[in-house]
């Protein structure tokens, strides 16, 4: 079981090392002469990056012997969906925290139905049948879209721009800076024909914001591509 580890707790060999102003948090097993993996702040990337020390050896690891450690592939059937489930065990590049990534695949269509992921080592880990009912819900999302009327299509995609510029707002950075090309490719994704009601949306969004229409049109425009 994987337990997180204050800064007071990691022996003295890692303190030297690691300062207490660069540390972030730590994670090692439940058992004698574990591993112990520390994210530390990286000021140059401003992402926190992952280290690891054998805890037999009392060494720093390389990124190589972090690889060769690492959970194998594993694929679990998932019969009431048809479907399977696979998992991989990534090293995310520059920070080099190992991430364990879930890909539920289509056995009918012989297809992915989508992927995600999140750090190996946590405290707090989602249960993978949360994680899969996530994926396979958004994969069946846009058959479930294109049966909906224009109106409701407009009211969803107006409260979900709402959404992502306030919380853009509340992090610090303008409303606008929701506006981007990955947005783009996700309302494509779903609704091929996005562009034809895109602009009700806009409209609509912006009485919601009680903002100037003309102005949000050309953010929108400008940062996502779409309706030029």
């Amino acid at each position: 079981m994987i337990k997180k580890v204050k800064y007071r707790q990691l022996p003295d060999y890692i303190k030297s090392d690691v300062s207490e102003s660069d540390f972030l948090t730590a994670y090692t097993y439940e058992k004698v002469d574990s591993n112990i993996i520390i994210r530390i702040a990286n000021r140059n990337l401003n992402r926190p990056i992952e280290i690891e020390y054998d805890g037999r050896s009392k060494k720093l690891m390389t990124t190589e012997q972090r690889k060769q450690k690492a959970p194998l592939p594993t694929t679990t059937l998932i019969e009431d969906l048809n479907a399977e489930l696979i998992k991989t065990y990534v090293f995310e590049p520059e920070t080099n925290i190992l991430r364990e990534v879930y890909e539920v695949v289509d056995l009918s269509l012989m297809r992915s139905a989508g992927k995600d992921s999140e750090a190996y080592y946590s405290a707090f880990k989602r249960q993978s049948t949360d994680i899969i009912k996530s994926i396979w819900k958004e994969y069946q999302f846009p058959t479930i879209y294109a049966q909906w009327t224009h109106i409701h299509k407009v009211n969803y995609w107006t409260e979900r721009l709402y959404r992502m510029r306030r919380q853009a707002g509340e992090s610090g950075a303008h409303e606008d800076s929701a506006f981007d090309k990955t947005l783009a490719q996700q309302m494509k994704s779903i609704d091929a024909n996005i562009e034809t009601i895109l602009p009700d949306c806009i409209m609509k969004l912006s009485q919601l914001e009680q903002v100037d229409h003309a102005a949000l049109l050309a953010a929108f425009r400008a940062r996502t591509g779409l309706l030029t």
